[in-house]
Formats: C-alpha cells, structure tokens, sequence
C-alpha cells in the first residue's frame, strides 16, 4: 500500500477519500474498507407524540411580527440615545426632557430585548425541540444561526426598514395563501 493509500493520509485527504466515497458507494462503507473509524451519530428519540420542532404558519408569523417590532423599539432607543449625544439635533429641540425620554425608550427597549428573545424562541421551535430530546447545546446552535440569519433585519435606516415590511408582508402572505 503507497502512502497515498494509508489510513492516516486519507483522514486528511479529503479529495481521496471522495474518491474512495464514489468507488464504495457511501461515507461510512469507505472509512471501513480504508480502516477508519466511523463516527457515531447520535440522532435524538423521537416518537409519535414528540414530533419533533415544529411551528405552525400563524404562529410564524406572529413571532415574526414580535421579533420585528422589538428590533424597531430597540433601534429607535438607540437612535435617541445617539441623539442625546448631539447638542443641536432635532431630538433635543423638539422635546422638553429629551434625557427623560430616552430613559422612557431605554426601559421599553429593554422589555422588547426580553419579548424580542422569547419570539425567538417561538420562530426556532425551541421548547418543541427541548421536548423532542434534543441536546441544549444544538437548540441553542440552532437559535444562534437563527439570530445570524435575522442580523441584516436589524440594521436602521431606510434598508433595514424596506427589509423588515418585506419580511413581515411576505410571512403574512404566505399565511394567508396557506389558509385558502
């Protein structure tokens, strides 16, 4: 056997064991016929009444709605606060008590941070997947890449408005077409 054939060579040669894949037929058949150790995979227990994650359209978009609404308090507080900052700018001159009412916003911001994280629990089927078996670790993998993915949401001005009506429109719509 050369050394290009070695099991140890293969581990990190990924362009070799896809052949090796492609004349055996599978992942695992390869790494047998080549002495590799195969990997356990763990796959949660599910039975019939623990289906698993799952989220119906409606409450979708009821999360949706939540986790969009708690975006724009949180980044309208944010506006404030940055407003506060700049002696000559609207936000001053326009109120009375400028710093009471960014303690207002900065309150309401902190309870939309708190229902913000709760409908996003909803939208990742958190408690379903809990209840389905699986590990805390990829619930919590799953609402991080979840949270990734809404990132481009929470950007302020004009785009990031655009792209949260798009979003809450089209998950409204996609109701909508569901129910008839």
């Amino acid at each position: 056997m050369s050394e290009y054939a070695s099991p140890d060579h293969v581990s990190s040669d990924d362009a070799l064991l896809d052949r090796a894949v492609e004349y055996w037929g599978s992942y695992d058949e390869a790494r047998r016929h080549l002495g590799l150790d195969i990997p356990e995979y763990e796959t949660p227990a599910l039975d019939a009444e623990q289906p698993g994650a799952f989220i119906t359209l409606e409450d979708r978009a009821i999360a949706v709605k939540g986790l969009i609404e708690g975006i724009c308090i949180i980044n309208r507080a944010k506006g404030a606060r940055e407003s506060l900052g700049v002696q000559d700018s609207d936000f001053r001159s326009n109120s009375q008590h400028p710093e009471l009412m960014c303690s207002g916003m900065d309150k309401r911001s902190n309870h939309a941070t708190e229902a913000k994280t709760k409908h996003l629990d909803i939208l990742n089927g958190s408690v379903a997947m809990g209840e389905a078996g699986f590990e805390r670790s990829v619930i919590m993998s799953s609402r991080v890449d979840l949270k990734e993915e809404l990132r481009p949401y929470e950007e302020t001005g004009k785009i990031g408005s655009d792209r949260r009506r798009k979003l809450v429109t089209r998950v409204q719509k996609t109701v909508e077409v569901s129910e008839g």
